[in-house]
């Protein structure tokens, strides 16, 4: 039986000069595979459609803090 897959939303790092950075710190991983699924880091992006897509596969989501979720006005 496969693990259901969840997405853990990525935050975004600035590290200057370099392009920025997502990921999550190693808990929300070692969380997910404690509970018996597969984790999967979802990149920050403003692309609405790759969003839906990855989306789209997973069998749950995990929002990993409130700065990695943008609300529009």
């Amino acid at each position: 039986m496969l693990r259901p897959l969840i997405g853990i939303s990525g935050n975004c790092f600035d590290t200057c000069p370099a392009p920025l950075r997502s990921g999550v710190n190693d808990a929300y991983i070692r969380a997910v595979t404690d509970a018996g699924g597969t984790p999967f880091i979802l990149p920050y992006t403003d692309d609405t459609e790759a969003v839906e897509n990855m989306i789209s596969h997973l069998d749950g989501l995990l929002l990993s803090d409130r700065k990695s979720t943008r609300l529009n006005s």
